[in-house]
């Protein structure tokens, strides 16, 4: 495969995993402006990939892909990187944010029809002296932005110390925000001394660069997908609890007992994973206090347990694992008489 065709493939795995990753995202408030900056300067590479680029030269009707519209472009991707880390580190600093975005955006467009008319274009394509200011702004601009988010970078990386999921995505964001710094990095030094070298090592750059970005998300969607599968998990164990338990206090083995409000909580389990299981668990210890009523001696002994320091976590709350594993107990000891059904 093509370093191009890598590079592709990054960008198109960036959108799908950015999709699996929103929900999470929207709900991670302490990390949302790190993630909208990956989100801009993944929108930045897609926009800048060739394909993607000559298309859209083609229905703005440009002759080429490297125009004044693409420049200005990374000039609002640069201010939207900066506001998003101002709003998180200098949040007095928003306004001035946005001047400087604004003012620098002005300048290029200023300068692409004036003094840098033979400019405008791709910079390692034009033969262009080690002095153009055009060029000189742009390549401040990225580099500043991305250093930047760099900086914001390594704030989420301290905070989400002690979830190594976390913190591996956020190292994985480190390196793609680094390696753009490194890229414009690469774009002036070519102005300054034109080493064939920096051409070479671009591109490659460039496929680290949105590849960083996808992994660092896809990470974050596995991490998810283990985090569902295991509450789905406990919330399969409390279910089963909750029938049997029905089942002992129905005095019967009807599986099907309450089986309007085992569909509501597998509702609310799908809208909500905790609101699930919570409620879960409040209908297992109704269950437990009809069953303690009721006077049966197996009744009794669950409805003590449930309130006997044996019953209870490290935290002191009701550990509803020892009391499902009860069950299961009771389950295999009374298999014969049907007072409890096998699940």
């Amino acid at each position: 495969m093509s370093l191009e065709a890598m590079t592709g493939a990054g960008v198109v795995a960036f959108w799908v995993m950015l999709l699996l990753r929103l929900p999470g995202v929207l709900r991670q408030r302490e990390f949302r402006n790190m993630y909208f900056s990956v989100v801009t300067l993944g929108l930045s590479v897609t926009l800048y990939y060739p394909p993607v680029a000559l298309y859209l030269a083609e229905l703005f009707g440009s002759a080429r892909p490297c125009n004044v519209g693409m420049n200005i472009w990374g000039m609002l991707t640069c201010g939207a990187v900066l506001v998003l880390v101002a709003r998180e580190l200098l949040p007095k600093a928003v306004v001035y944010v946005y001047v400087l975005a604004a003012a620098v955006m002005v300048v290029i467009a200023v300068m692409a029809q004036t003094v840098s008319q033979t400019s405008v274009g791709c910079a390692t394509a034009l033969a262009l002296p080690w002095w153009d200011p055009y060029w000189w702004v742009i390549c401040a601009m990225w580099i500043f932005a991305t250093s930047a988010g760099g900086v914001l970078c390594a704030k989420c990386i301290k905070v989400a110390a002690g979830i190594p999921a976390l913190t591996v995505s956020m190292v994985c964001f480190l390196i793609g925000f680094a390696s753009s710094a490194v890229f414009w990095a690469g774009i002036f030094v070519y102005l300054l001394a034109r080493p064939t070298w920096v051409l070479t090592w671009l591109p490659v750059i460039l496929c680290v660069h949105i590849w960083s970005y996808t992994l660092g998300l896809a990470i974050g969607v596995g991490s998810s997908l283990v985090g569902w599968m295991k509450t789905l998990g406990t919330m399969r164990g409390r279910m089963w609890l909750l029938r049997h338990l029905d089942a002992l206090a129905a005095g019967a083995g009807a599986v099907g007992y309450e089986r309007d409000v085992y569909r509501a909580l597998w509702r609310d389990f799908a809208q909500n994973q905790r609101l699930g299981v919570y409620r879960a668990e409040v209908q297992i210890l109704d269950a437990v206090s009809v069953l303690g009523d009721a006077g049966s001696p197996t009744g009794a002994r669950l409805a003590a347990l449930t309130h006997s320091p044996e019953g209870l976590d490290a935290s002191g709350e009701i550990d509803f694992d020892k009391l499902e594993r009860y069950v299961r107990e009771l389950n295999q000891e009374a298999k014969s008489d049907g007072s409890v059904q096998n699940g």
